[in-house]
């Protein structure tokens, strides 16, 4: 099993900060480089900072079976930016029957029902469906798969869909789906982990129930690859947002105390989601 080491993450980010700032020059970029030397120092000379832990990783269905039990306890910081922009989006759209695909715990089943919408909701994770309709039994759940959606063609007015597609290797036979299941005229809001936080390191890390860490197989799909999905499926872009984040989102981090001019300098004002407002051709 791999060893990990989180304190490369904070090395990594150091580097990320003076790359972002080394063009600023003088006392901006030296500071940069001075704190990184100042990890890595620490790095070499503290033996509590070389910690390390073992993290399998873990297919999707599987991953969020254990997952489940944890989901809704722990600080997300990607959550934290994405969840408020996918409101305001919601807020713009009239009731329908609408669903919730890839609906993990049902947060946003929750957003859609109090929204007053008709909604249905599929997972591949019955642990997370157990979560979700013990807490919201108005809505209909299913076990299902993105790229098999268990519903007849134009079925919905609304199809929303949270931080899922980032663990498909390709993204083409989801959307195709999604596409399908809507109604002509019915819009997809959808949302993912940010190409560039994937190309820097994110994914989907979490704690079980048991406390040991695990992380759950990710791909990086470029901008590029959702729009020629998007138009293969018939669907039209309305609007694309990239949630950045802030200090307050990434502060009550575990990693964080070990460098915070890293995180404010290197992560600060990085976009971390991708967020879609799509509308499916008549």
């Amino acid at each position: 099993m791999k060893k990990i080491f989180p304190v490369h993450y904070v090395l990594g980010l150091a580097g990320v900060a003076l790359i972002r700032n080394w063009l600023a020059g003088g006392d901006a970029a030296q500071a940069c480089a001075d704190e990184l030397l100042r990890v890595t120092n620490a790095y070499s000379a503290d033996a509590a900072l070389r910690f390390e832990l073992d993290i399998p990783d873990m297919a999707a269905e599987s991953g969020y079976e254990l997952w489940a039990d944890t989901y809704d306890d722990l600080h997300n910081p990607l959550i934290a930016i994405e969840q408020p922009a996918i409101e305001r989006l919601l807020d713009g759209i009239a009731p329908g029957d609408a669903l919730d695909a890839a609906c993990g715990t049902g947060r946003y089943t929750r957003c859609l029902l109090g929204r007053g919408h008709q909604v249905s909701a599929v997972d591949a994770s019955s642990k997370m469906l157990e979560k979700a309709r013990a807490a919201m039994p108005g809505a209909d759940f299913q076990v299902g798969q993105l790229e098999a959606l268990p519903y007849q063609n134009a079925s919905f007015d609304l199809v929303m869909c949270g931080l899922a597609l980032t663990h498909l290797p390709r993204l083409s036979p989801a959307i195709s789906e999604i596409s399908r299941v809507l109604k002509p005229g019915g819009v997809a809001i959808l949302s993912d982990h940010h190409p560039v936080a994937g190309f820097l390191g994110g994914s989907a890390i979490f704690q079980d129930a048991g406390g040991r860490y695990r992380n759950v197989a990710s791909y990086v799909h470029n901008v590029s690859e959702y729009v020629a999905a998007f138009r293969e499926a018939g669907l039209r872009v309305r609007e694309c947002l990239e949630p950045v984040l802030s200090e307050d989102a990434f502060a009550r981090g575990p990693l964080y105390p070990i460098s915070p001019e890293a995180y404010r300098k290197g992560a600060a004002g990085m976009p971390m989601a991708l967020i879609w407002s799509l509308k499916r051709e008549a």
